[in-house]
């Protein structure tokens, strides 16, 4: 499976989970309720995914065994997580200054 597959395969899920929260939980789309929803599946349920396929996928291709990327994953999935909520953070902080 390619990189681009993997990506089509992200953005399809990430699509989907969208719709359910427009269909199944009944949110207006634009509403905060629907926003913060989408926030929380994007950092909490996507953004660790994306980093498990990220990383996976470049152990394989700097040609890395299993156990190494799964070594690798545990050394750096929970710091770049917690510096992806960090960035977030900051970017919804400079929001205010904006035109």
């Amino acid at each position: 499976m390619g990189m681009s597959q993997v990506f089509v395969l992200l953005a399809t899920s990430s699509m989907k989970g969208y719709r359910f929260i427009r269909s199944r939980l009944l949110m207006r789309p634009n509403s905060l309720r629907f926003v913060g929803s989408k926030v929380a599946i994007d950092g909490f349920l996507f953004g660790p995914l994306d980093l498990l396929v990220f990383f996976s996928y470049i152990g394989f291709a700097t040609g890395k065994s299993v156990p190494q990327i799964r070594k690798d994953l545990k050394r750096d999935f929970i710091p770049a997580f917690v510096l992806e909520g960090v960035v977030f953070l900051s970017w919804l902080e400079q929001q205010e200054d904006a035109p």
